[in-house]
């Protein structure tokens, strides 16, 4: 039986350590998620999650009055009610 080492082999990928900054559309605000993992619109402060700490993420204005979708590059991940002053991940 062959051991591990003897069938390791590199990756054929190259592997870059810079993260591409994600880009939104025009009509997406932008808000970065301070170290606490808290962002703002409006004036109301709402926690985003610690994971996504220092990420730009986009909010996107929906056909109910005072909610936005939540953007991380091309992936919803949750939903804000203004009128609630909650925020939704997930």
């Amino acid at each position: 039986m062959a051991v591990p080492a003897s069938r390791y082999q590199p990756s054929s990928r190259q592997y870059s350590d810079t993260v591409t900054p994600p880009e939104y559309d025009d009509d997406v605000l932008v808000r970065k998620v301070d170290i606490s993992g808290k962002l703002s619109i409006k004036g109301i402060s709402l926690s985003a999650g610690k994971a996504f700490r220092g990420e730009r993420l986009g909010l996107r204005e929906t056909q109910t009055d005072g909610n936005y979708e939540v953007w991380w590059y091309s992936t919803k991940v949750g939903v804000i009610d203004l009128k609630k002053k909650s925020i939704t991940m997930g």
